[in-house]
């Protein structure tokens, strides 16, 4: 392309030309193959499943982003597994492999995609242009089959249903699998486990064509030839997914946070189960449980400090607050043997702990048990005079304890420190809410309300 101007009066050079490429690229990358493969993981003693996809671009692929879609009231959404992009690492007019793992999204594509089957991974370029592909899973049984036409098994037995289908690149790990007989027995996922002596048929179906396979499963009772105590076992699978914020603050003079804002449905990335919380904000944990007792199992939450950090019998975590350097590391590493978190000596300066902990976040407990545990940062200053988290009316609403009783005081403006009939002060005096809950509520009152005010 080419470009002159007048130099608008100057005796030499009355124009001058400057020469260089433009190029327009409308076209977006394109997935050009989309190979299935399984590998089986030892140590988790479960197979993963991949899918490896080749992406082209006439020149620099950008990203890409792995989902479904699913039906909902506003129509076809597409709904991703991740909250970021997979970057592409690609060459000018070049392809370029990329590896994802299905192994934690099968039972989601099943029951959330509108076709029950599909994948949809769209494609990003530098210049903005996107498409998108849906790619059937290896689902296409030309015949399957159990090896076994009966098995013997004792109560709380766990037994892996591994039917062959052909072609042998298919994945049996998309078929359906049931027990014909639940008091007998009950499949979780692709493991079957043996409940009460009898008998049931146990089924693969695809959920495609419809067509089956099964055998015949006997439970040994007590007593039988072959019988063999097992203890009972509690879960194929417990995995912390996401959160829900139920309430997140987001002040104009910062950059948005990755904890989300109010309302919204947030994913954990891989194991990163970090939360980046300010005191009063709170969001409510989403997990996968696949139970072999249902029944019998319960997720309890508990928080080893709630002056940090609380939660409740259904997952919701409110952050407190916690003195910087008071310990808080120290005494996880010290509870729970194998955490190993990072922490600092004492400081000879102030005579306390260090600040070392800078997020807050979630580990697996090193116990047979199992669970999570959270990990957080503390504060050396909440400096409700320069920054306003909150004005004064709006303070009883942070103590989610006070809520049953808002709006039951005799006055309209009653300020729940001293006045008649309150029914914060009633509920105190009952110990219906704590109180020292009460007294901290009264000194953040007497802090905003001496608050100056400034145009």
């Amino acid at each position: 392309m080419g470009m002159d101007y007048d130099r608008d009066g100057a005796d030499t050079n009355d124009s001058n030309t400057f020469t260089f490429p433009l190029v327009t690229d409308f076209q977006a990358p394109a997935v050009t193959d989309c190979e299935f493969y399984t590998e089986y993981d030892k140590s988790a003693k479960k197979t993963r499943l991949f899918a490896k996809m080749s992406v082209y671009d006439n020149h620099y692929a950008m990203c890409m982003q792995l989902g479904y879609v699913a039906l909902e009231e506003s129509g076809y959404m597409v709904k991703a597994f991740d909250r970021y992009m997979t970057p592409v690492y690609s060459e000018e007019n070049s392809t370029t492999t990329v590896i994802y793992e299905l192994t934690d999204y099968v039972d989601e594509i099943r029951m959330n995609s509108a076709n029950g089957n599909c994948i949809t991974v769209v494609t990003y370029d530098y210049a903005l242009n996107q498409a998108a592909y849906e790619i059937p899973l290896p689902d296409d049984y030309t015949d399957f089959y159990f090896t076994e036409s009966e098995l013997t098994l004792s109560p709380n037995e766990i037994y892996d249903l591994k039917p062959l289908v052909y072609p042998n690149t298919e994945w049996p790990e998309l078929l359906e699998y049931y027990s014909a007989n639940m008091d007998v027995a009950n499949v979780v996922g692709d493991k079957l486990v043996a409940i009460a002596p009898g008998e049931s048929r146990i089924v693969a179906r695809d959920p495609v064509t419809k067509k089956t396979a099964s055998f015949t499963l006997t439970v040994r009772g007590e007593g039988d030839e072959g019988y063999v105590r097992y203890d009972k076992p509690v879960a194929e699978n417990f995995t912390l997914t996401g959160y829900l914020v139920d309430k997140a603050y987001y002040m104009l003079s910062s950059e948005e946070r990755e904890l989300g804002m109010t309302g919204d449905e947030m994913k954990f990335v891989g194991e990163n189960y970090g939360l980046s919380m300010y005191p009063s904000e709170a969001v409510t944990l989403r997990y996968r449980l696949d139970a072999y007792f249902p029944e019998d199992t319960k997720v309890v939450f508990e928080s080893s400090n709630e002056n940090i950090v609380t939660v409740d019998e259904t997952g919701k975590i409110t952050a407190v607050a916690g003195a910087s350097g008071a310990g808080k590391s120290t005494l996880l590493n010290t509870v729970f043997e194998g955490l190993d978190l990072t922490t600092g000596g004492i400081s000879e300066k102030i005579g306390r702990g260090k600040n070392t902990t800078r997020h807050t976040q979630l580990f697996d407990l090193p116990s047979a048990e199992g669970g999570y545990i959270a990990d957080t940062a503390g504060f050396s200053l909440l400096d409700f005079e320069r920054f306003d988290f909150f004005e004064l009316e709006d303070l009883a609403h942070t103590f989610r304890e006070f809520t049953p009783y808002l709006g039951k005081c005799r006055y309209t403006d009653c300020t729940h420190v001293g006045d008649e009939e309150c029914a914060i002060l009633e509920a105190v005096a009952k110990k219906e809410i704590s109180p020292i809950r009460h007294a901290s509520y009264k000194e953040l009152y007497t802090t905003l309300k001496g608050k100056k005010k400034y145009d």
